[in-house]
């Protein structure tokens, strides 16, 4: 494994430099005595009358162990040696602050710490209501680092940011070089298919790398709460319109009236369908028993048309259905156009009553239909 730490490296230097100096300061000029305990015979002489007298031994003493440091001449500190001195103490000062002024951690040693250049093996896994992110770091050398850093993580759902949270990371945060962050996967917004992705950003020094991962499994609504959704929607933005138009059909008189209309989108497959739902209402004003159209689905007799010329016809889930009317009655339901253009100006709606106008022999009926034109821009 790397070794990268710089006071493992810098400090053995230190060290030598130290001693190398202390030896070039001291040659000659100082020196340590160690002395174990030793019996010394210590011998005098006396001089009595300028006469010699031969020197013998007079007692014996046991010396303690001594410790101590002689010196010779004074050492002599050129400029030089004062500040090769001075830059070895702020040097090897300096790098104990660095290394001891915060919480100790072994990973630092042993593992490179510099600017990232990707983000690598970003993976995620939920547990019980914790949706937890891990991932590393590599340099410019693929070699996986770690190191301080902001994070923010981002989950989208197609293409929009349902979250956003931001964290702090240290060196410490990393077991065995893998970062681990976690969100609440209840404080996810709800969406119509269940499928994410996150993006992790992480930030150091001003370098800044990224990493994606997709389909990642995320809150979604209910059939329920879509249906209700919807329904909501449509309520809610729908132009309220209330249009009536009355016409004479065969032996009565039918009044239509077009209550509202407005989107009506649903979730199929993975994407959201545009749709448009139509409100409406048949009323018999004649004093005859009469069908109003009652082939809905058939032939184009009810159909909305948009200012591109692109033609819609009712889905199945349409409710209104038309059928036989008497004097006084009436029908409700709604019409349902799926797939319809949602960049459209303008659309007509057109209701085909099933009864025609009398002709002269040889020419063609004419139809009675409810035509209603609304702005779509506003739907």
């Amino acid at each position: 494994m790397e070794i990268s730490n710089p006071a493992l490296i810098l400090a053995p230097i230190m060290l030598i430099v130290g001693l190398i100096l202390g030896r070039e300061l001291t040659r000659n000029s100082f020196k340590f005595n160690i002395s174990l305990p030793k019996i010394k015979r210590v011998k005098k002489t006396h001089s009595y009358n300028y006469r010699p007298i031969k020197a013998k031994v007079v007692r014996r003493r046991i010396e303690k162990p001594t410790f101590f440091a002689s010196y010779g001449r004074r050492p002599h500190l050129t400029k030089v040696h004062k500040i090769g001195l001075f830059a070895v103490t702020i040097v090897t000062i300096a790098i104990v602050a660095i290394n001891f002024a915060g919480p100790i951690s072994f990973t630092g040693f042993f593992v490179k710490s510099a600017n990232p250049a990707k983000i690598t093996g970003l993976s995620y896994e939920k547990s019980g209501n914790d949706l937890i992110f891990k991932f590393g770091l590599q340099d410019n050398n693929s070699k996986t680092i770690v190191t301080n850093g902001n994070v923010t993580l981002k989950i989208l759902n197609n293409g929009n940011v349902i979250k956003e949270e931001k964290f702090s990371l240290t060196k410490d945060d990393a077991t065995e070089s893998i970062y681990s962050i976690s969100i609440d996967y209840n404080s996810l917004e709800k969406t119509y298919d269940g499928i994410g992705k996150a993006t992790i950003i992480f930030e150091t020094n001003g370098k800044t790398v990224q990493s994606t991962i997709e389909n990642i499994d995320i809150p979604k609504y209910t059939e329920a709460e879509l249906n209700q959704m919807y329904i909501d929607n449509y309520n809610k933005n729908a132009l309220v319109l209330d249009r009536k138009i009355e016409k004479e059909c065969g032996p009565t008189i039918f009044k239509v009236t077009l209550k509202k209309i407005g989107y009506y989108n649903k979730w199929e497959n993975g994407k959201e369908i545009i749709r448009v739902r139509a409100d409406i209402s048949v009323e018999n004003t004649g004093d005859e028993r009469a069908s109003f159209q009652e082939n809905w689905n058939k032939n184009d007799n009810y159909k909305l048309v948009d200012n591109k010329g692109n033609k819609y016809l009712p889905s199945d889930e349409s409710t209104f259905r038309g059928g036989m009317l008497n004097p006084g009655e009436t029908i409700n339901g709604y019409l349902i156009f799926d797939n319809f253009d949602s960049s459209a100006r303008t659309a007509t709606l057109y209701l085909d009553s099933g009864w025609a106008i009398e002709t002269a022999p040889g020419e063609m009926p004419i139809w009675v239909v409810f035509t209603f034109s609304v702005d779509a821009s506003k739907f």
